[in-house]
């Protein structure tokens, strides 16, 4: 499912509350949406949360937005907006929100959120800045996709999963291949990957120890 229709969702039962967070989502963005979760199984209320694109109607969505914010951008991170003029365009916002971003290791979404909240910028304006950054992440995922296809020039995969997977999953596979307990169809589906790919995964893992 597209990071366009959910980033997130909180299940807020009693007894085995649980979060799913999309895993192909910007980086700087999972943190926020972690903590928005988090905010929804805290209160004690499931959601599924979108993408920023404006404030929300909803309280709890509203609530579980500045909970994630205030805890990502303190209020000395924003200092910098308040020299933002009044009638600052979408690329003066993208310009002053994408250094805010870089320093605080989060999306830029977060801080233009931010700013539409303190009335920074209109509502209009927040609008055009939130189209600008989503189309430049389709833009972004595109060329990954490109670069992936057979003849692109796309780096190894296996070098993006092989950190995600961690260490101690890689050796307790390849520890099971090599005393035949585990096959490599069924290594495949434990490491997310084509049968094929089990091996150039492992041989990775290996030059890497």
């Amino acid at each position: 499912m597209s990071e366009e229709l959910f980033r997130g969702i909180a299940l807020a039962d009693e007894i085995a509350p649980f979060i799913i967070i999309k895993n192909n989502d910007a980086t700087a963005a999972r943190s926020f949406t972690l903590l928005h979760e988090l905010a929804h199984i805290w209160i004690g209320a499931s959601g599924v949360s979108g993408p920023l694109r404006g404030v929300p109607a909803n309280a709890v969505e509203r609530f579980c937005n500045e909970v994630a914010g205030t805890f990502l951008l303190p209020p000395e991170a924003t200092l910098a907006l308040r020299d933002l003029p009044a009638s600052a365009d979408t690329e003066q916002v993208m310009s002053v929100t994408e250094d805010i971003a870089n320093a605080w290791n989060i999306s830029q979404d977060v801080v233009t959120y931010r700013l539409l909240l303190d009335g920074g910028i209109s509502e209009g304006v927040a609008t055009e800045v939130f189209r600008a950054f989503a189309e430049r992440w389709r833009a972004e995922k595109q060329r990954q996709r490109d670069m992936r296809k057979p003849g692109g020039r796309g780096s190894d995969p296996t070098v993006v999963r092989r950190p995600r997977l961690g260490a101690g999953l890689l050796d307790v596979v390849r520890r099971s291949l090599d005393a035949e307990a585990l096959t490599h169809t069924k290594a495949a589906r434990i490491l997310g990957v084509q049968p094929a790919a089990v091996e150039p995964l492992l041989r990775g893992r290996q030059r890497a120890a």
